[in-house]
C-alpha cells in the first residue's frame, strides 16, 4: 500500500508498510500512517548528500573521511 511521509520538509509518496493505532475499547482505528521503505529512505539520502554544502557544514564529513582514508586530499 502506498502512502505519504513527511521527509526532508516535504510530503512524499512512500511504499512502506502501513501502521495504525486502534482504540481497544471502541474497536476503532484512531490513526493510520505509512512508513518509508528502505528504497524510499535510500533515494532521499542520496538526494540530500548530493546537495552542495557550505564549507563549515562539510567539516564533520571531511574529518570522518580523513579518518577512514587518510590519503584523501580535500
Amino acid at each position: 500500500m502506498n502512502g505519504e511521509c513527511f521527509i526532508d520538509g516535504e510530503r512524499r509518496r512512500v511504499s512502506g508498510p502501513v501502521f495504525s493505532s486502534r482504540d481497544t475499547g471502541a474497536g476503532e482505528t484512531v490513526w493510520r500512517g505509512a512508513g518509508a521503505s528502505a528504497n524510499d529512505v535510500t533515494c532521499r539520502a542520496a538526494d540530500y548528500c548530493a546537495r552542495p554544502m557550505a564549507p563549515v557544514a562539510r567539516l564533520p564529513r571531511l574529518r570522518i573521511a580523513a579518518g577512514v582514508a587518510p590519503g584523501l586530499s580535500f
